[in-house]
């Protein structure tokens, strides 16, 4: 199995109405692209308060 990563940035004037309909697509690909077993979206939690990478796919 391969894993693979990808980190996404957003400006800070992207809509939540965005990101979701950004996530919604991402999630959407695994019934598109035959291989893809499961996609996972998540947002970047630090304990050090610092907002790099904000998001998470991994298909």
């Amino acid at each position: 199995m391969i894993r693979h990563i990808l980190l996404l940035k957003f400006t800070s004037e992207i809509k939540q109405q965005q990101l979701t309909t950004i996530r919604d697509t991402a999630i959407s690909m695994q019934h598109q692209i035959k291989g893809i077993s499961s996609i996972e979206w998540g947002s970047h939690v630090s304990s050090e308060n610092k907002k790099k990478v904000l998001h998470m796919l991994s298909p």
